[in-house]
């Protein structure tokens, strides 16, 4: 059962929305999207480089199950912001 629960959770994590742009950074995957909100607003202020950077909550469902995937626009900066982030000991992907 773990490894079912890891793979779903990378299965999450890792999958993208079609044709949203490039330079999305994800932050993380949670259950509510109020959760989400939380952890962007610990991520901000942790990480101040993040703040002036437009947020978003994207609803998504996987195996029948709703998450709610936190993440920023960078733009062409996104892979340098993801690396910034963690060296500093937080978990992001670059959305391709």
């Amino acid at each position: 059962a773990t490894k079912t629960t890891k793979d779903a959770a990378t299965a999450i994590f890792s999958m993208t929305l079609p044709a949203i742009g490039t330079g999305l950074i994800q932050l993380g995957a949670y259950a509510s999207e109020a959760s989400a909100n939380q952890a962007w607003n610990a991520l901000a202020q942790r990480y101040a480089f993040l703040g002036p950077l437009p947020k978003s909550v994207v609803q998504a469902s996987v195996g029948g199950t709703t998450f709610y995937r936190l993440r920023v626009g960078a733009g062409a900066q996104a892979s340098d912001t993801c690396a910034k982030l963690k060296a500093g000991g937080a978990n992001c992907i670059v959305v391709k």
